[in-house]
């Protein structure tokens, strides 16, 4: 664990090489502090190599790179901007058969009974609850390719 001035000291210099950078080298995209990756390489204690990508990018060379420093005897020290500016995505969670992710969030699915109701009334309900035409692109029978 870092103190806060640390982590802080580290936000400062991963700012300062996406600024000098811009874009990743690999994909060309431009660089965000928040997705970005600095990452150097050091040989007896002197700075060998400095890059900074995205972290796409980053996640793609990290192995190779972490092989190639090992077999050289080097130090590779990354700053990753994902996790000094907060914590990673959690990974997505999937939703069971009765369920549906909308908007970000799972939704357990209407039963059948409610389903068959909104296919012969006039208005239909969204996940979230708001009545909307069973034809809207955010109905529950639209959702579920029922129309």
């Amino acid at each position: 664990m870092i103190s806060a001035f640390e982590q802080e000291a580290h936000k400062q210099v991963l700012r300062y090489h996406v600024t000098q950078v811009m874009f990743c080298p690999r994909c060309q995209g431009c660089l965000d502090v928040k997705k970005a990756v600095s990452f150097e390489i050091k040989k007896d204690g002197k700075l060998a190599m400095t890059k900074c990508t995205c972290g796409t990018c980053w996640d793609e060379v990290k192995p190779t790179m972490e092989a190639k420093a090992k077999e050289l005897g080097c130090e590779l020290l990354a700053l990753d901007g994902r996790t000094l500016y907060g914590k990673p995505a959690p990974a997505t969670e999937e939703p069971a058969k009765n369920q549906i992710t909308w908007r970000g969030r799972l939704y357990d699915v209407p039963d059948d009974d409610q389903l068959h109701e909104w296919v012969f009334d006039s208005v239909c309900e969204t996940p979230d609850g708001d009545c909307v035409e069973p034809d809207h692109r955010d109905s529950w029978l639209s959702l579920l390719g029922l129309i």
